[in-house]
């Protein structure tokens, strides 16, 4: 039997979102999660490393910001050959060999952004895999990894490190029987990105990303339980495991997600990620809102 022909770079493209969305991990790793050009310097770097036991094909590029939607991955915004961006990326098409590395350089090209906050763009990097030396039947798909890229001019006012410690906190009003919304507001010029925000010792609510003097709300009705080993189920235990692998073994019964009463004054934790892609533990307490 024939191979299945090799698919162009646009169409592995496409289906790198299918990829993504799986248990699947690109070999061809990014050294960070983050990427900040300070509006001081001429280019950043990027480290490239490939950890497979032969070579990809990488193509890489910048986009404008755009959130992917899931039903139209290749949004033109995003790809390659049509994102418009005041960088350049070089080199943006290689082959990467097996346990090597290779350094991405990003200068800044001509075009306009804003001198009192940061901008934020996106650095994906495509990895496509070689073809199968053995002949026969193939489906060959490609993984996108896709990071933050905050240019960040000079002479901002305070840190990056201080924006999460300026956060203002309210509570929004809520309709009858709602437990309310999370109002918070960035006054400083940088992105602040929460993971989440405690609303008790087993209970927290998903954060997002808040711009440069945004506003974030956040409901309390999504809140969830938290993902630790304390509160795992009985289940989880090998006995409980192997009972739960028995074909007339019921589903665990999850356990209700109760909603703490949230008021001005009250504190609250939240964590964050910071420059370099770890996470941090901030505390704030909810303000009195403005009448």
């Amino acid at each position: 039997m024939k191979a299945v022909r090799k698919a162009p770079l646009w169409l592995a493209l496409g289906l790198s979102f299918l990829f993504m969305t799986g248990a699947a991990n690109a070999s061809v790793v990014i050294g960070g999660t983050r990427v900040i050009f300070p509006g001081k310097e001429r280019e950043v770097t990027v480290r490239l490393s490939n950890e497979r036991d032969g070579p990809s094909l990488v193509e890489a590029w910048i986009d404008p910001g755009e959130e992917i939607d899931a039903q139209a991955p290749l949004a033109p915004a995003s790809a390659p050959n049509s994102a418009q961006v005041p960088f350049v990326l070089t080199p943006p098409l290689f082959r990467l060999d097996a346990r090597k590395g290779q350094t991405l350089r990003i200068f800044r090209a001509a075009g306009a952004l804003p001198q009192d906050r940061e901008s934020l763009f996106w650095l994906n990097v495509l990895d496509v895999p070689p073809s199968p030396k053995q002949p026969g039947n193939y489906l060959k798909l490609a993984v996108r990894t896709r990071i933050k890229l905050f240019y960040r001019p000079q002479g901002l006012s305070g840190t990056a490190g201080e924006a999460a410690d300026q956060l203002q906190w309210t509570m929004s009003a809520s309709a009858a029987n709602s437990p309310g919304r999370l109002h918070i507001k960035n006054p400083t010029p940088f992105h602040v990105t929460i993971t989440s925000v405690d609303l008790s010792a087993d209970t927290e609510v998903v954060g997002k990303m808040i711009p440069p003097f945004g506003e974030l709300e956040l409901p309390l009705a999504d809140a969830r339980r938290k993902q630790t080993a304390q509160s795992a189920p009985p289940q989880a235990s090998a006995a409980g495991a192997a009972a739960a692998s028995s074909p007339s073994a019921k589903p665990a019964t999850a356990l209700p997600v109760v909603i703490p009463s949230i008021k001005a004054g009250d504190p609250l934790k939240f964590t964050i990620v910071n420059d370099y892609g770890g996470t941090e533990a901030k505390s704030a307490r909810i303000a009195t809102p403005s009448p």
